[in-house]
């Protein structure tokens, strides 16, 4: 919302444009078209007489008001204007842009000669062997002496001043400040914000950040070239539980077989699995001859109960 003194300042010069009076009306914009630039739109946009356009013309195109595409769109639709009213506003518009374009291939030259050069000196360094000619230290500009540390960038240092001087082993310290990107500021983005409202150029401003980096996504380099370690394996499934043996029958039969074969298991080592490459523990004889006594008693009951269950009724005549 435009505060009170500006909405007066383009009520007036509404005024002035509505009885005519089109000098007041562009002296009104003189006098405060500082502080409120859009009171020259308005009268452009009325439209004003054509003798009032090549001042109106000369201070839209200073200051960057409007691009030359909406000014002559606004200029059109006015059957009154002549291309003689606009023609140095146009000479000068299509000037300042040939000379833009000029000064951009230029760079874009500039540009391209120095990428040839960095990728024939990044081939030299790759192919051909590098003779190290400097005798001077880089940082102390006294004879080298043994030890030395040599750059491919030609710059050569003793060991002790390399030490003292640089801040990373990979890097020549005479050639880190001018390579290192310059730090950038805390709040770019509301910097360029900022900028965005006041300069004339918008896109100049966005490109001037865009080149900085501002849109690309933050990457971390480190030093360290480590593998990420490999992820465990997967521990192996658990087997499956082994059945509980079914419990030996002591009646029927083949009981008395399957009580032999239970009591020869018995007499058998036990083995201490809990632990793999583990000794044999042995059994206490104490403790076989006690399974050897039940064994037995077991056996007496199901050799009665099967010849019990052998015996025929005896039948009454």
């Amino acid at each position: 919302m435009l505060p009170c003194g500006m909405r007066r300042w383009r009520a007036q010069v509404a005024l002035h444009m509505r009885s005519g009076d089109a000098e007041g009306a562009l002296a009104a914009c003189r006098r405060r078209g500082g502080v409120c630039p859009r009171l020259w739109l308005d009268v452009l946009w009325w439209p004003p007489p054509p003798a009032c356009l090549p001042e109106l013309l000369h201070v839209i195109d200073s200051q960057k008001l409007l691009s030359p595409i909406l000014v002559v769109d606004c200029l059109t639709s006015t059957p009154t204007y002549t291309l003689g009213d606009v023609r140095k506003y146009l000479m000068d518009v299509l000037k300042s842009e040939s000379d833009v374009i000029n000064r951009e291939q230029e760079l874009a030259e500039k540009y391209r000669s120095e990428s040839e050069k960095m990728k024939a000196q990044i081939q030299r360094i790759q192919h051909e062997p590098v003779t190290f000619q400097s005798s001077r230290c880089a940082v102390c500009n006294r004879p080298l002496e043994l030890p030395t540390v040599h750059f491919l960038c030609q710059h050569s240092f003793h060991q002790h001043c390399f030490q003292s001087y640089s801040e990373s082993e990979c890097e020549c310290p005479t050639c880190a400040p001018s390579g290192r990107r310059p730090p950038q500021p805390q709040h770019a983005a509301e910097a360029m914000h900022a900028r965005l409202r006041t300069d004339h150029d918008p896109y100049a401003v966005v490109s001037e950040y865009y080149g900085r980096g501002l849109f690309n996504k933050l990457t971390v380099v480190t030093g360290s070239h480590e593998t990420p370690p490999a992820s465990a394996p997967a521990p192996a499934p658990a087997p499956a539980a082994a059945p509980a043996p079914a419990p030996a029958q002591t009646y029927g039969p083949g009981a008395e077989a399957k009580l032999r074969l239970q009591e020869g298991h018995s007499k058998l080592v036990s083995t201490n699995s809990s632990k793999p490459g583990s000794g044999v523990v042995p059994v206490p004889e104490g403790r076989m001859r006690a399974n050897e006594r039940v064994l037995e008693q077991q056996r007496y009951s199901s050799s009665l109960e099967a010849n019990l269950n052998r015996l025929e009724p005896i039948r009454q005549k």
